[in-house]
């Protein structure tokens, strides 16, 4: 975790002392597996030297042939020089030094020591692997905290250039994420400096080969065995046979390479790589799964999916070709990055490795990836072209309804003002016929009601008469 530059003394102080604490762990584990190492020792000298007095006693004081003990006169020697000549004989022998200046010398003891040194060779190279584990493990201890005040630091100076206004914290966070996870997951953190390197050139070949083969990468040589296989020259032979790790070039292909891994990691709908990009390292995939497309149209259409064992950018980096098509993460992915300025000073030193991986990786872009895609790609482009077909129909169509609906509603408003002038036109004259019926009811009222007057004056005379 990096650490906070708010931190307080006390805080500090704690941090000290938790890493003085992990320090003396450390030592103590290194100190017990001496020991262990150490008794190993003393244990096989003795029985070593128990065993070459029995057989020489056997041979009897008379006897001619040269044992262990009485070529190198054990039996004139005080019992604390015959240890430590015993033990220094084993531990010279099970650390496979062996300087010669103490050897078997009778058939017998060479046989038992055979079988003896394969039960102690094989304890010795296990004690070896933890010791080895331990400084490894306690180098990285110890710059994990430099490496996070660095980090600090350098964010600091990010800053500075951008008139003191401090990193988002997302993109600070990013920062923080992707070193935390590059020193966590880096196996070859602990070889990088000059000392290191000058640690793994003094041990044995064969264990320098065993820390690369059997314990910083065995879980990727596994994965990625099939990528790996190089086969020898043909020699006339009906059957090809591989190159293995006995073989001194092969492993130094391989000690090379696996040198210049770097840890890498993607979440979930990150994309690894876009259409078009620049390539510049190819993915080893150890974790995860991920999946390829390309765009059509402002539209990303996605087909191939992959996952574990496979290789990203492969191809292109070998070949300096842009990225055919996007590639994205659909789980969170974790692998090893090699750098195209890293990997092809080592190709161009093995250029027989170089042409046959170079053919499993054409291969591989090609069945896998290019020959699917391609296919899905022809595929989309027929749907997208029948559905734009579909699309000037329907704006056709559209087009003519459109027309259509705008000519009705012209000549609904052309009819609307004619009817309405006719309304208009026709409701003046049924005012005027109305006046006119009003007057003639009125007329006809008048004449009613003479008439009534008039009839009603000439009954009253009647009356009157009679």
């Amino acid at each position: 975790m990096i650490k906070d530059p708010r931190m307080n003394t006390n805080q500090t102080v704690d941090n000290n002392m938790i890493l003085l604490q992990i320090k003396i762990m450390y030592i103590f584990r290194v100190f017990r597996l001496i020991i262990i190492i150490l008794i190993l020792s003393y244990f096989l000298g003795t029985i070593w030297l128990l065993i070459s007095k029995l057989l020489t006693a056997d041979k009897g004081p008379d006897s001619d042939e040269k044992t262990f003990y009485n070529v190198y006169g054990l039996a004139e020697l005080p019992e604390r020089t015959q240890l430590t000549i015993v033990v220094y004989f084993a531990f010279t022998t099970l650390s496979t030094v062996g300087f010669g200046d103490f050897n078997p010398k009778s058939e017998e003891e060479r046989i038992i020591t055979t079988f003896i040194l394969l039960i102690g060779v094989a304890c010795f190279s296990y004690i070896m692997g933890q010791f080895i584990e331990i400084l490894m493990n306690f180098q990285q201890v110890t710059a994990d905290n430099e490496d996070s005040e660095n980090l600090s630091k350098w964010l600091g100076l990010l800053a500075h250039f951008n008139k003191n206004r401090p990193l988002s914290k997302d993109m600070t966070k990013r920062f923080e994420q992707y070193f935390e996870y590059y020193w966590q997951h880096d196996k070859n953190y602990a070889i990088q400096s000059e000392d290191d390197k000058r640690f793994m050139k003094e041990l044995p070949k064969h264990i320098r080969r065993d820390i690369y083969k059997e314990f910083l990468f065995k879980d990727f040589i596994y994965l990625f065995r099939t990528h790996f296989k190089v086969l020898k020259e043909d020699t006339g032979n009906s059957k090809r046979q591989l190159y293995t790790w006995e073989d001194t070039q092969y492993q130094q292909f391989m000690i090379k390479t696996l040198q210049r891994l770097e840890p890498r990691f993607y979440h979930a709908k990150e994309y690894i790589l876009e259409e078009g990009e620049e390539v510049n390292e190819q993915i080893y995939v150890t974790n995860g799964s991920y999946s390829i497309g390309f765009q059509e149209r402002n539209q990303k259409y996605f087909h191939v999916k992959l996952q574990q064992k496979t290789i990203i950018g492969g191809y292109e980096n070998i070949f300096g070709y842009e990225s055919e098509f996007y590639f994205k993460a659909l789980t969170f992915l974790e692998g090893y990055g090699l750098r195209k300025s890293n990997m092809k000073p080592i190709m161009d030193k093995f250029p027989d490795f170089q042409r046959q991986i170079q053919s499993y990786m054409v291969n591989f872009y090609y069945k896998i990836i290019r020959q699917p895609m391609l296919q899905f790609k022809k595929e989309i482009r027929i749907e997208v072209g029948k559905r734009q077909d579909m699309d000037a129909i329907h704006k056709e169509i559209q087009a003519e309804i459109d027309a259509a609906q705008q000519r009705y509603y012209e000549e609904y408003e052309q009819n609307q003002e004619v009817e309405q002038r006719s309304q208009d036109e026709t409701s003046r004259n049924v005012k005027k016929l109305e006046t006119k019926v009003n007057h003639l009811a009125k007329s006809v009222y008048d004449l009613f009601k003479q008439f009534d007057e008039f009839s009603g004056s000439k009954e009253i005379n009647y009356n009157q008469t009679n």
